[in-house]
Parts: structure tokens; C-alpha cells; sequence
């Protein structure tokens, strides 16, 4: 029971100051670091409150549990408050990292809005050019909004916005987890249609959706090229095993 109480903390603190996924030494380390934590626990802390040495009645027993709890839970509530006291740190300057406008709840759905609140005029991020280009996926294309917009005048293009958390752009993709995805994806064609949309860049978090296979992938493109639609497909972009906030903190 001791190692179970202390392995959880090492292991907590551990995930959290590595940058990069804990190598073979890191877990052997953790693992003995845990052992040694546990007998000092069992001996020191569980053994002589087992023997009831002290705290024999009731009333001082929950006294002094009651108030270890609070002090633990003022201490967290602190430092959930304080964000970690970053304070501590003499040489620390608040950062707060750019990620652009992505319109979330029309543009962007999030899952928690109606997918009837997208429409095309809020959605067009950019105008003035006689090309339109549907921007069509899920949070993995939302987040080139702000560049397509940085490079506007090298695309020389319309650029509108059609994108869904956790909804890849696959005609068939279901999700229990986003039931409306495929009602989604589905009105994806009538946009494209009634707007006359000719360029159609696709995008999304590939590495979740490959173990159904592509093919869907691939009918998707088919049907659109169907329609006289020209269509580009943006590769897997890089992904953090870190949050990039923390990693910024550290750098």
C-alpha cells in the first residue's frame, strides 16, 4: 500500500518536468526512487500508526486528519490559483503564446455548438481575390487559419474556414463522441456547391483516424473531384508530447 501511495507523486513530477517521453534509465530510476520512498513510508509514517502508539481515541484521530486535509487542500487550491507561483523564479517573465482567431463556435465547432451556426459570410477569413479555397477539417486545419491569413498575399485566395473538432474530413467518418460529424462532413458538398468553391485543401489529425484505414479518405477526394473540385491534402503536422506552453516555460 506504501508504494502505491508514493509511486503516484514520483511519477506525477517526473512526466511533468521531462520534456520528451521518460527513457528506460528515467523508469528504472523512478521505480527504485518509489521502493526506497516506501519503506521509509511503511516504516516511519505506517508501522507506528498502525501500533497506535499515539491518537488511541477517536476525536483526535479525525481532528488530526481533518486538518492534514486542509492544509493539503488550502496548499492546492493556492497553488492552482497563484498558476504554480511562478514568482519563485527570479528571472520569470509571463508569456503568453499567439494561436490567432480561430472563431470558435461558428467556424470552428468545438462540439458543444450547433453545427447550423457556421455560414459562410463569418466564416470567410480572408476577401478580395477571385479565388475561393474551402478550408475543411478539424482542429488540425483550424490551427492554419493564422498562417494561410500571415501569407494571404502569396495565396491570393479567399480563404473559408470549415472545421470541427475531433471530425476528420471523411464523408463516411462516424463518431459517437461527435454524433453530428457526418451530418458535418455531408453539408461540406452543399457549401462547396452553392458557393462555386473550386479549391479544396483537406487537413486533419491523421494518426488518430489510420487505423480505419484511408479509404475513406480517398473516396472523399474522389467525389469532390467529382464535383470539378481541385483538392490538396495537408500531411500530418508535427505533434507535441509536451504541452508547447511548458515547453516554452522551460525554454
Amino acid at each position: 500500500y506504501s508504494l502505491y501511495l508514493v509511486h503516484w507523486p514520483i511519477n506525477a513530477f517526473a512526466h511533468y518536468l521531462s520534456l520528451q517521453k521518460l527513457d528506460p534509465s528515467m523508469t528504472v530510476a523512478m521505480t527504485v526512487a518509489s521502493f526506497a520512498l516506501a519503506a521509509f513510508s511503511w516504516k516511519y509514517i505506517e508501522q507506528p500508526f498502525r501500533q497506535k502508539r499515539s491518537f488511541t481515541a477517536p476525536v483526535p484521530i479525525f481532528a488530526f486528519s481533518a486538518g492534514a486535509i486542509a492544509v493539503l487542500c488550502a496548499g492546492g487550491a493556492a497553488g492552482a490559483l497563484g498558476n504554480g507561483f511562478p514568482q519563485r523564479f527570479p528571472d520569470y517573465v509571463q508569456q503568453r503564446i499567439p494561436v490567432g482567431d480561430w472563431g470558435n463556435g461558428t467556424c470552428f465547432n468545438e462540439g458543444f455548438s450547433r453545427i447550423e451556426n457556421w455560414n459562410i459570410e463569418d466564416c470567410t477569413r480572408t476577401r478580395g481575390f477571385p479565388t475561393t479555397v474551402l478550408l475543411w477539417g478539424d482542429s488540425f486545419a483550424a490551427h492554419y487559419v493564422s498562417g494561410l491569413d500571415a501569407n494571404i498575399n502569396q495565396l491570393q485566395a479567399n480563404i473559408v474556414e470549415y472545421t470541427y473538432a475531433g471530425c476528420p474530413p471523411i464523408l463516411t467518418y462516424f463518431s459517437y463522441a461527435r454524433p453530428d460529424c457526418m451530418r458535418f462532413n455531408q453539408q461540406a458538398l452543399k457549401v462547396i456547391q452553392d458557393a462555386g468553391i473550386k479549391t479544396v485543401v483537406l487537413s486533419g489529425r491523421w494518426t488518430d483516424y489510420e487505423a480505419r484505414s484511408f479509404d475513406g479518405l480517398q473516396q472523399t477526394i474522389d467525389t469532390l473531384r467529382g464535383l470539378g473540385v481541385r483538392v490538396f491534402v495537408i500531411g500530418q503536422s508535427p505533434q507535441f508530447i509536451t504541452d508547447v506552453r511548458k515547453i516554452a516555460f522551460f525554454a
